[in-house]
């Protein structure tokens, strides 16, 4: 797992065969990780003999671990040593024979690297070197004087001492060069001094987003600068507009620590959710217990949950939730802390709050229709969303016509769209279905009696142009068969409703409920 803005991956690799210590694990794996505070990411333990050192570093900051065998030996050993401890959702265990000369890494891979023992190496030059190779540039290594004298050698430079350990540091390479502002630099010259800079060879990690949410418009990502061997950006699908607090990096693999019936996530960020889950085989989970949060804090405690008899281990798994689920009951704040929109609110015309419910009103005499849109924290591109909402309209004219739009703009000054328009009409329910390269014939759903209806939406958003939707019109606790199924492209960043056509008509909306599971949004 990365830092989601880490420019090189955040790898460990400790190397060693005996650390001389069976007692104090945990300290010593607190020792380092202060050394150089490296947040998380992946730990390789290179060596046997390892286990109890490697489960202790697991438990230090947010990593997952491996151990790496000079060979194949005490494989079945070390992997059953790591079962006994119950860390197998942390520590793996794998063999490889290429010792320390051809490791398997790509270059500048590593920001740590610990080495306790090189006596058993044969080629030290060729191991030095390889130990340089997949280090990254500002990475660290920690190991005695006198393997540091062959790492200097090498390429690195002595950075002082880490307890018994001394430090060696890669420099950053000459021609590599950075990206500190929109321009390249302050004079902003847009010409870097880069020498590696070309196509691309291989993929050295992943990141979120892996899918842009458009191609035509404005993207994900609106901002990248580079600085110390990391990457900042600016993320439109994990940012509130004017809120920059994920622009550097979100922790969303969090340390859990069990006790009884207690359990600490440390930390926690805003916009998550926690949720705690326990397994009774070591491969099925059942959820436990939820937790979203509303702000940034350096723990979440987990009081006296309730867990399966036999519950063998317990993992806490991340989500994001965009204020997800939201209920809004017209004339009130949204129930709880959570709200899927943002304050600003568009009108057009007559609207107001009557019975606690919202009421749009176009009189015969109106110059044009009414219209209340709301805009949503971000934009809706991917993964399931469900809502539903309770509507009911009354026309004077067969002309007269009720909508629940879901709108998007293409671009930041691009025109909007209207990929779903639900209408009602005094004769019946259709849906138009529309995106930007094609439009749809309104598909009938059902008549329509002047009576309240509950309309459900499921929206499956995959890559552009992929994106299901299921319309449902008053289902129960279990859905029946959809009203429709439609294919194309529906991501939306707004929801409206609106009426349009002749005048004298009215629309009444309430309970609009959305969230990401079903049981977010039914009535």
């Amino acid at each position: 797992m990365m830092m989601r803005n880490g420019f090189f991956i955040r790898v460990l690799v400790f190397i060693g065969f005996s650390l001389g210590m069976s007692t104090g694990y945990a300290a010593d794996a607190t020792a380092i990780q202060k050394a150089d505070n490296c947040p998380g990411g992946l730990q390789v333990v290179v060596g046997n003999g390892q286990v109890g050192f490697a489960v202790a570093l697991s438990q230090v900051g947010t990593f997952n671990t491996q151990i790496i065998l000079p060979d194949a030996t005490m494989l079945q050993a070390e992997r059953e040593a790591v079962e006994g401890l119950k860390a197998g959702d942390l520590v793996s265990v794998v063999a490889d024979n290429n010792g320390f000369v051809a490791m398997p890494y790509v270059d500048n891979l590593l920001n740590r690297v610990v080495i306790l023992d090189f006596s058993t190496v044969e080629n030290k030059k060729a191991a030095a070197k390889e130990i340089v190779r997949i280090t990254a540039p500002l990475g660290t290594v920690y190991c005695d004087a006198e393997t540091g004298e062959a790492l200097v050698r090498a390429g690195l430079k002595a950075h002082g001492d880490a307890g018994d350990l001394k430090a060696y540091r890669k420099p950053w390479p000459k021609d590599i060069d950075e990206w500190t502002h929109w321009t390249h630099s302050a004079n902003g010259n847009a010409v870097a001094k880069d020498r590696k800079a070309g196509p691309p060879r291989h993929y050295q990690w992943f990141s979120e987003p892996r899918w842009m949410r458009t191609h035509e418009g404005a993207s994900s990502t609106s901002a990248i600068v580079t600085s110390g061997g990391r990457i900042y950006t600016t993320d439109r699908w994990i940012n509130r507009p004017g809120d920059h607090s994920y622009d550097i990096v979100v922790n969303d693999m969090p340390d859990l620590k069990v006790s009884g019936k207690r359990a600490v996530v440390s930390p926690v960020s805003k916009e998550f959710i926690y949720r705690l889950q326990g397994t009774l085989d070591g491969d099925n989970w059942y959820d436990i217990a939820e937790y979203v949060s509303k702000q940034d804090a350096e723990s979440y405690v987990f009081q006296n949950f309730s867990a399966k008899k036999g519950t063998k281990d317990f993992r806490v798994l991340t989500e994001q939730h965009f204020g997800l689920p939201a209920f809004e009951h017209f004339g009130k704040p949204a129930v709880g802390e959570l709200d899927a929109f943002l304050p600003k609110i568009d009108k057009v015309g007559n609207i107001s709050v009557e019975d606690g419910a919202l009421k749009l009103a176009y009189g015969p005499g109106d110059p044009s229709g009414s219209s209340r849109t709301r805009y949503f924290l971000v934009p809706h591109s991917r993964g399931k969303i469900y809502a539903s909402m309770q509507v009911q309209f009354e026309g004077l004219e067969p002309e007269c016509v009720g909508q629940i739009n879901w709108l998007r703009q293409n671009g930041w000054n691009g025109k909007t769209v209207t990929p779903v328009s639900l209408e009602i009409r005094c004769d019946g329910i259709t849906l138009d279905h529309t995106d930007t390269v094609r439009r749809n014939p309104k598909t009938r759903l059902s008549g329509y009696d002047g009576k309240t209806v509950n309309v459900l939406f499921e929206f499956d958003l995959g890559t552009t142009g992929s994106d299901t939707l299921k319309v449902y019109l008053n289902p129960g606790n279990e859905l029946p068969e959809p009203a429709a199924v439609f294919d194309g492209e529906f991501t939306f960043d707004r929801l409206q409703f609106a009426l349009a056509g002749r005048g004298g008509s009215t629309l009444a909306v309430d309970n609009v409920r959305i969230g990401t599971r079903l049981k977010d949004v039914i009535q």
